[in-house]
């Protein structure tokens, strides 16, 4: 768990389950950046709605927030892979069902309202699923999975985003 910093909203509280009691004693994220940074070093990482994540993450302090430099986001790639009129939301749990994604390993089962260890794994598996969908089945197909790469635009968007909220809040 990570401490926000300040109150957990209603959204996050319905989508979650998580509440101020829930964090209260745990690390603000700017206690810890320093080794999530060094833990993506150089990798490639997935997210589910990675601009959102990111958003969320720096909103403590922008200075404090190490991007990779490589993220692709599910979130973007399920809204490519599904058509319209399909009954399935882009949330973690349905594509998660709607792909076939079969039951985690015992380790990962829930056992509180928020695991992001489960949701991880998911957005994982998610990432493979729809990466051969989305690549006609053809792994080797880069360039289409590549379009769903947060690019450094983006990623330069997001910091340009936390800095503005960061210098209005002082």
């Amino acid at each position: 768990m990570v401490d926000p910093g300040r109150a957990i909203s209603y959204f996050a509280t319905k989508k979650h389950g998580l509440r101020d009691g829930d964090v209260k004693g745990a690390r603000a994220f700017a206690e810890i950046s320093h080794e999530i940074a060094v833990a993506v070093e150089g990798r490639v990482c997935v997210a589910h709605d990675a601009i959102g994540d990111l958003l969320m993450l720096g909103e403590g302090d922008v200075r404090t927030l190490d991007l990779p430099s490589r993220i692709f986001c599910t979130y973007r790639m399920a809204k490519a892979a599904i058509a319209r009129g399909q009954p399935v939301s882009p949330g973690v749990v349905s594509l998660s069902e709607w792909l076939g994604i079969g039951e985690p390993p015992e380790t990962l089962q829930r056992r509180t309202v928020h695991s992001s260890s489960l949701d991880a794994w998911r957005t994982g598996q998610i990432f493979l699923a729809l990466a051969l969908q989305l690549a006609g089945n053809v792994p080797a197909d880069r360039q289409q999975i590549d379009r769903f790469c947060i690019g450094q635009k983006s990623l330069q968007s997001v910091k340009a985003k936390l800095a503005k909220r960061r210098s209005k809040a002082v």
